[in-house]
């Protein structure tokens, strides 16, 4: 038994040796002998150049001019115009006689509002290149659009105070005596906009403007009085802007602010110091811009109606002059002796009287006749002579 089991297995074995040698040879047969590939030369450097190229990077095939560009699908910039590098890089393997940074310093249009967000399509830069790089091969590459957020700046103080002063200044163009300064403006909400010049229209301005243009209408130092009160009171002024050059249309703004404003006028001031009791002559006095207030209101426009008046009280060297700051020297006194002028016609009678009630040159007094003992009124022309009235 043991012997018949060995002579199986023997017997298998070379049944799958022989199986196996008629399998390697009927396949050697069929798939012919198989010989190693010939050597290939060295590439070249441009060849190996070539090969290391991505397929969006692959050179040109001949020497004519060509721009390769790269899209970026989004972009935030803060300029009033669209540049070609915010946007786009350049792809060198693709460009040929031609620049990089040249090719990415192209404006490629406005910059949208700020806060919004603008496309710029493939065939738009492609037109802008086109006209920029005429007789040149244009590829760009990447997303069929780029999108561009202008973020934007915050509405600075002196871009809205530049055109608020110069409509003040249109404003009061014609009171040559008044000059009226914008020293800033303080703006209680922020617009985004973009660098570049704003314009404005200021509400109340307009309205002050209509007013000073009606022949009927309120004089200058109301309306001066009028918008100091406004600005002293801390009121809020309104300024309607736009700023040209969104791909949308004009960016329309609409700010609060206060403004800081100094209102002067020219008024006479004391040109010295001058200690009370001083009779006042013209030389006293300068003109100077003094600060537009109601007290400033009230002061003398001319001083020389203030010749030949005394000081009440000392005025120091640059303040306003003030009616109430002077009196008229006494020319006669109660019980003086003066000569009484009467006209009739053209004919002047002359006589004594006694003063009665005593009064300063160009003052109206009373006085009694010494030859008829009646009581006349009359003018003080000289400290010793009165006209009757």
């Amino acid at each position: 038994m043991r012997c018949t089991d060995r002579i199986k297995r023997m017997m298998r074995a070379v049944i799958l040796i022989t199986a196996g040698s008629f399998l390697y040879e009927f396949g050697a047969a069929h798939a012919g002998v198989v010989r190693p590939a010939p050597l290939r030369p060295a590439s070249p450097r441009a060849e190996l150049v070539k090969s290391s190229l991505s397929p969006t990077d692959e050179a040109p095939v001949s020497d004519e001019k060509s721009i390769g560009i790269e899209f970026r699908p989004r972009a935030e910039i803060e300029t009033s115009r669209v540049m070609l590098d915010q946007i786009a890089f350049c792809v060198p393997a693709r460009t040929r006689q031609h620049d990089c940074a040249e090719i990415l310093a192209v404006d490629a249009g406005i910059s949208p509002a700020p806060g919004k967000t603008g496309r710029i399509s493939r065939a738009a830069i492609m037109e802008i290149l086109n006209n920029e790089f005429p007789g040149t091969r244009i590829e760009v590459l990447g997303p069929e659009s780029s999108f561009v957020t202008s973020r934007g700046i915050p509405l600075s103080d002196e871009a809205l105070a530049v055109p608020f002063r110069d409509q003040m200044d249109e404003a009061f163009s014609g009171a040559m005596d008044f000059r009226v300064q914008v020293s800033g403006i303080r703006i209680e909400s922020r617009p985004p906009v973009r660098p570049g010049a704003i314009s404005c229209r200021f509400a109340q301005l307009e309205l002050l403007k209509q007013r000073m243009a009606e022949p009927s209408g309120a004089s200058i130092e109301s309306n001066l009085e009028s918008l100091v009160t406004r600005i002293h009171n801390g009121a809020q002024f309104n300024a309607q802007c736009t700023q040209a050059g969104a791909e949308d249309g004009d960016a329309a703004l609409f700010v609060q602010f206060l403004p800081r404003i100094i209102v002067e006028r020219q008024m006479p001031v004391a040109r010295r110091d001058l200690p009370a009791k001083t009779i006042f002559v013209a030389e006293d006095a300068v003109l100077a811009w003094i600060p537009w207030t109601r007290s400033a209101a009230r002061a003398l426009r001319e001083a020389s109606s203030l010749a030949g008046m005394s000081l009440i009280r000392q005025v120091q060297a640059g303040q306003m002059l003030n009616l109430n700051d002077f009196e008229r020297p006494l020319a006669v006194r109660r019980g003086d002796n003066v000569q009484l002028m009467q006209k009739s016609g053209e004919l002047t009678i002359s006589g004594n009287a006694v003063v009665i009630t005593q009064g300063a040159v160009g003052e109206r007094i009373e006085v009694q006749s010494t030859a008829t003992k009646k009581r006349l009124r009359a003018v003080v022309r000289s400290n010793s002579t009165v006209e009757a009235m």
